[in-house]
């Protein structure tokens, strides 16, 4: 129903640029823009340590959007949760989802307010001190799921917050250039 609205509501623009119309360019000069243009990003100022920041404040994340749900499920006698799929696909479906959107409110809040260079420490410590929640929820080995869903609601919250700072570092520190 959208697209009969669209094509009858709004204008009707030029079609965009074929590849085939750069073709006359010829292939060689593609492959010389893009190895300039590869180039020139690993001669920034600094990228070694720009890039080691980004693998560095994403790495515990990336380690538990893997290996979360993995010890949610298994069973408390392998040092899981013994969660059901149901259980921790509603937890981090529908609890982590909406914490980690607020989080990103909040954290987007704090760069307006402070700006990046000033919070991208502690947006960064958001980022990866609640992932502790992982290893309090493996020592004590909770049963009740109100507190397992508190819990890794409260991580996921946290990594709203400290997502914000590492993509706008990307956008306004690593991104820019030729």
């Amino acid at each position: 129903i959208l697209a009969i609205w669209h094509r009858i509501v709004l204008p009707i623009g030029r079609g965009a640029a074929r590849f085939d119309d750069n073709a006359s360019r010829g292939f060689k000069h593609v492959v010389h823009e893009f190895g300039d243009v590869f180039a020139s990003y690993f001669k920034k100022k600094n990228i070694g340590m720009m890039l080691a920041y980004v693998l560095l404040c994403r790495f515990g994340e990336g380690l538990l959007e893997k290996l979360g749900p993995l010890f949610m499920i298994d069973s408390p006698e392998a040092g899981g949760l013994g969660l059901s799929n149901m259980a921790v696909g509603n937890i981090n479906g529908t609890f982590g989802s909406a914490a980690f959107m607020l989080g990103a409110l909040i954290g987007g809040a704090i760069v307006a307010r402070y700006s990046l260079k000033r919070s991208l420490v502690f947006l960064c410590v958001m980022l990866n001190i609640p992932d502790l929640t992982y290893v309090f929820l493996s020592y004590t080995l909770p049963t009740n799921i109100t507190v397992i869903t508190s819990l890794i609601t409260l991580e996921k919250l946290g990594y709203g917050i400290g997502s914000v700072a590492l993509i706008l570092y990307m956008m306004q520190q690593i991104a820019p250039g030729k």
